[in-house]
């Protein structure tokens, strides 16, 4: 029986990127960003980050079976949720006059879970980089201010 489900599983489609470049074009079809600026509402937002949540639908879809599959995973699971919270910074960055600090800062975040997701495997803690990192950025803020 395991054999047979093995085969069948093969013959499903492998996943794939068509559905981003889909989202991708679509909106820049609908909003045309390079011309101007998309206007500030619901419905641009949400096709910005359409193409952002095709990708992590991608990485979800690249594991068979239950999401706690995913988070077993540490870089595919770091990945998704960076792709997650890079989507929530894009729909704040639509509000550009009153959301900017915040979705900056939610990029901020995105950017730590990629930074956790390839780290190369070493004897430090992932927690003990992130603690150094914190120092760093405040050491240049302090810096930058005198």
């Amino acid at each position: 029986m395991d054999m047979m489900k093995t085969k069948l599983l093969g013959y499903l489609p492998k996943p794939t990127l068509y559905p981003f470049y889909g989202t991708l074009l679509l909106y820049f079809v609908l909003y045309q960003p390079f011309i101007g600026y998309p206007p500030i509402t619901f419905f641009a937002a949400f096709f910005k980050i359409l193409p952002v949540l095709s990708l992590a639908y991608f990485v979800r879809s690249t594991v068979k079976g239950k999401l706690s599959e995913l988070m077993d995973n540490d870089y595919k699971k770091f990945i998704f949720i960076g792709l997650l919270t890079s989507s929530l910074g894009d729909a704040l960055l639509v509000a550009r006059t009153s959301l900017f600090i915040p979705g900056m800062l939610v990029f901020g975040v995105a950017h730590l879970f990629y930074i956790l997701a390839f780290e190369p495997s070493s004897g430090k803690s992932r927690l003990q980089n992130l603690y150094i990192l914190g120092y760093l950025s405040l050491c240049s803020d302090i810096a930058r201010r005198h």
